[in-house]
């Protein structure tokens, strides 16, 4: 029967099936890139969320140690307003990735040793900070 189909038909069919096996092949690239799109977001979300807002955390802290440093420098009043304004978006920084940290850390022995040790070193920089631009003023 496939022998009296003629020759345009025949490639008319072939070039169908062709397509149809791409469609399927795009359809099932595109369900595996998802797949794993979604892999990686679950990955990233759950486990290296604590590692990664403690890294910002780390960063915000330094930051904050060379602002402290600029606003104690600085001899201009309106300079020293805008680092303080700097200092206080870094600090705010640095509690949102600390909330974050709290909010996600695994295990109950994990928040008292890391959450609170990183508090309690922006409290007493934050105090610091008061005391020296008090004498500085």
């Amino acid at each position: 029967m496939w022998f009296r189909v003629s020759a345009e038909r025949r490639l008319a069919a072939n070039f169908l099936v062709i397509i149809g096996v791409l469609v399927f092949a795009g359809g099932f690239g595109l369900y595996s890139m998802f797949a794993l799109g979604n892999l990686t977001l679950k990955i990233y979300r759950h486990p290296l969320v604590v590692s990664n807002a403690s890294l910002r955390a780390a960063l915000g802290i330094t930051k904050m140690h060379r602002d402290m440093r600029d606003v104690v420098l600085e001899t201009a009043a309106q300079e020293r307003a805008e680092l303080l304004a700097k200092l206080a978006v870094n600090e705010s920084g640095v509690y949102a990735q600390l909330d974050l940290v709290r909010a996600n850390i695994l295990g109950a022995e994990g928040i008292p040793f890391k959450v609170t040790i990183l508090m309690l070193r922006i409290t007493i920089m934050g105090a610091l900070l008061r005391s020296v631009l008090q004498s500085i003023r």
